[in-house]
C-alpha cells in the first residue's frame, strides 16, 4: 500500500510541475502586452471615432466593388422626390459634397435634432426665393433642392452679426471639391425665405436622384444623391 501511495504522489507532483511550466511563459515573458485583445479593440475604436458618426452619411466615401455594384443596381428614377413637409427651426449651416462609386452626394447639415424634410426636382431653371429670378449654374441641367429649414443667419438662433446669409448665386461648395465630382458641376445658394432654404445644383444630365434625411446626436443631415452615368 505504501508503494502505491508514493507513486500517486509522484504522479501528482509531475502533473503540477508540467502545468506551471506551460502557464509561466505566457505570463512572465518580457515584452508581451498583458491585454493584446484590448489593444486591438481600442485601436479600432479610435479609428472609428475619427470618422463621421455612422448615422451621418459621409460626403466622400469608398466602397468595395461588390457593395458598389449593389447600389448601382438601384433604380431611383429622375422624377421629383420629397421626404415630407415637416419644417425645422434649426438652421442649415454647411453644405458638403463628395464622390461615391455610383453617385455624387450632397449633404446639407442642419444644426438641430428637430425633424426636417426636403425635396428635389429637375427644373428648367432654379428660381431664387423670394425674388423668383433664375439662378445660373454650371452644367446643362438644373436640380432644385429645397430644405424646410432656414439658412444660418436667417433663423431664430439669435443675433449673429458675424454670420451673413450668402448672396443669391454664391457658391456653397468650393471649386476644389466640385472638381472631384463625376456628375455634379455646381452648387449655389438660391435664397432662404419663411424658414425654407433653396439650393441650385448643376448636373451633366438628367440623372436618377434620391433624397433622405438622417440624424445623429447633434443634428439632422439632408442627403441628396445624383447617380453617375
Amino acid at each position: 500500500m505504501g508503494v502505491q501511495y508514493s507513486i500517486s504522489r509522484g504522479a501528482l507532483l509531475a502533473a503540477l510541475t508540467a502545468t506551471m511550466a506551460v502557464g509561466l511563459p505566457a505570463c512572465g515573458r518580457q515584452g508581451t502586452p498583458p491585454a493584446a485583445t484590448s489593444s486591438v479593440a481600442s485601436s479600432s475604436l479610435a479609428t472609428t471615432s475619427s470618422a463621421e458618426p455612422a448615422a451621418v452619411p459621409s460626403a466622400s466615401a469608398t466602397a468595395s466593388p461588390r457593395s458598389a455594384a449593389a447600389r448601382c443596381a438601384t433604380a431611383w428614377g429622375t422624377g421629383a422626390k420629397s421626404t415630407g413637409t415637416r419644417m425645422s427651426p434649426a438652421e442649415v449651416y454647411l453644405v458638403r459634397a463628395g464622390r461615391h462609386p455610383c453617385f455624387d452626394r450632397l449633404v446639407l447639415d442642419v444644426n438641430g435634432t428637430a425633424p426636417v424634410d426636403a425635396s428635389v426636382r429637375y427644373v428648367r431653371a432654379v428660381l431664387s426665393d423670394p425674388a423668383g429670378r433664375p439662378v445660373g449654374v454650371s452644367g446643362p441641367v438644373a436640380l432644385q433642392v429645397v430644405v424646410r429649414a432656414p439658412y444660418l443667419g436667417a433663423g431664430t438662433s439669435g443675433h449673429q452679426p458675424y454670420r451673413k446669409v450668402p448672396a443669391v448665386g454664391a457658391r456653397l461648395v468650393p471649386a476644389a471639391a466640385l472638381a472631384g465630382l463625376a456628375v455634379v458641376r455646381d452648387v449655389r445658394f438660391a435664397g432662404t425665405f419663411e424658414g425654407v432654404t433653396t439650393v441650385a445644383v448643376g448636373a451633366v444630365a438628367r440623372l436618377p436622384v434620391r433624397v433622405f434625411v438622417t440624424r445623429d446626436h447633434g443634428g439632422r443631415h439632408v442627403v441628396v444623391d445624383v447617380a453617375r452615368r
